[in-house]
């Protein structure tokens, strides 16, 4: 699928957005402006999972952590994440945390882990799996392909 977000294709029904995409909607960079685009014509809400939360909380730290962000952007970030849960913008989703362990076992078990995707990118995908996500937003190529070989449309 192309990495340009403008595509023909029709926009999946539920997109599940990785971490490294909702970084790019709170902290400037390479895509986020296509990131932003598309979550601005879709509408709706993003559902997020505390996983995808916490695994963004996690990328920010270790941003501050190698100085690529201020303490003061970190804050920004969190508060403008607050913000968008009290606004409904983000919408906190429960998930069965041990049936997504479950798949991502089953996926390390199979063909998929040959070819060396870790823990965390599997889990992602068993969590918008099991949540039923068609679409996965990513600017990562590496779980693009992960992605596209799962079956999910890849924005």
């Amino acid at each position: 699928m192309s990495s340009d977000l403008s595509s023909s294709a029709p926009t999946p029904r539920r997109l599940y957005y990785h971490p490294d995409a909702l970084e790019k909607l709170y902290l400037p960079q390479v895509d986020s402006m296509s990131i932003v685009n598309l979550t601005v014509e879709r509408g709706v809400p993003i559902l997020i999972t505390s996983f995808q939360e916490t695994d963004l909380q996690n990328e920010l730290a270790q941003r501050l952590g190698l100085g690529e962000i201020s303490r003061e952007e970190l804050e920004g970030v969190r508060l403008q994440i607050h913000k968008d849960k009290a606004r409904g913008k983000l919408i906190m989703t429960d998930c069965d945390w041990d049936g997504v362990m479950a798949l991502t076992r089953e996926y390390t078990q199979s063909a998929i882990y040959y070819h060396s995707w870790n823990m965390r990118e599997l889990m992602h995908l068993s969590t918008a799996r099991l949540l039923g996500f068609d679409g996965f937003l990513t600017p990562e190529r590496r779980m693009k392909d992960l992605a596209e070989l799962m079956g999910f449309q890849v924005l």
